[in-house]
Parts: C-alpha cells; sequence; structure tokens
C-alpha cells in the first residue's frame, strides 16, 4: 500500500499557501507493486466551504488506478479557520455525506476519520484543530452520530 495526499496529487493547495502542479504520474511509477492506493483527503485546502467541492471530487482517483481505494485521513473543521474556511457542526456533517456519497460512487474499501479528539497543536495555522469527531473533552460532535450510523450499515 503506497497513501498519497490527494490534494497535491490534483494540484488542488492554495489555500495552503503552497501551489503544486497535478501529480497523478506518481502512482505509475509503483504499478505493479501495489495492491490497494491510500489517499489523505482534505479539500478545505483548497476549498473554502463543502458545497464549493466538486460532486466529482473523488471520481478523478479511479482514472488513475483499478487498485481498491483507501481513504487514510479526512475530516472537515467544526470552526473556522484563519485560512478562511467556513467550519461548524453542521459543515462537517455536511462534508461527511458528501464524501461517503463520493467513496460509494469509486467504491472506497474504508474511510478513517483523523484524530480521535481535536488538538491543539496549532499545525498548518491551527487548520487540523477543530476536525476531529470529539472536542478536546471526548465529548462526541453532532457528525459522531452519523458516521456510527453509516459505519453500522456498511458492516452489515
Amino acid at each position: 500500500m503506497n497513501n498519497f495526499q490527494l490534494e497535491r496529487m490534483k494540484g488542488k493547495t492554495s489555500l495552503t499557501g503552497q501551489e503544486f502542479e497535478h501529480n497523478w504520474h506518481i502512482i505509475s511509477k509503483f504499478e505493479g507493486k501495489m495492491d490497494l492506493v491510500s489517499f489523505t483527503v482534505y479539500p478545505f485546502l483548497e476549498y473554502k466551504t463543502v458545497a464549493e467541492i466538486p460532486d466529482d471530487y473523488l471520481a478523478e482517483i479511479r482514472r488513475h488506478t483499478s487498485l481498491p481505494i483507501m481513504i487514510t485521513e479526512t475530516g472537515w473543521p467544526t470552526e473556522d479557520t484563519a485560512s478562511g474556511v467556513s467550519g461548524s457542526y453542521q459543515d462537517q456533517i455536511d462534508y461527511m455525506m458528501k464524501l461517503i456519497q463520493q467513496a460509494n460512487d469509486i467504491e472506497v474499501k474504508a474511510i478513517i476519520w483523523v484524530f480521535p479528539h481535536d488538538s491543539s497543536f496549532g499545525v498548518a495555522g491551527g487548520i487540523f484543530d477543530h476536525i476531529s469527531l470529539f472536542d478536546n473533552n471526548g465529548k462526541p460532535k453532532p457528525a459522531y452520530e452519523y458516521w456510527k450510523a453509516v459505519n453500522s450499515l456498511r458492516l452489515q
């Protein structure tokens, strides 16, 4: 398994202040050496609202591999970020629903939501500090109930 950062592969990271060219060609360097391809997925590195995320955001992956796909990290903030990303409990739920629909469309095998609890690391200007499904005190955020429901359906 190799893990790739989807937004860097797409060349879509403008809100980080860093620009990258698309890097899809990297996957071909591992052809025949992988049985699964995985991605970290953070659309808020490019889009300020969930509504801005294209409905085919994950579909591009299938144009570059036929291998099974896994999302090893993802999340959406529940508080606004310094880079202008709109974050709220409802935004996180909306992102989760959009992600799950698109993941089903391309037959993603597994999705792992990042961090068990919110952090205060300040990484990348704090953009990752409020993207987990639990707050710093271990209290579940509203999206957690959706996450549990979706996972119980997938396991049946």
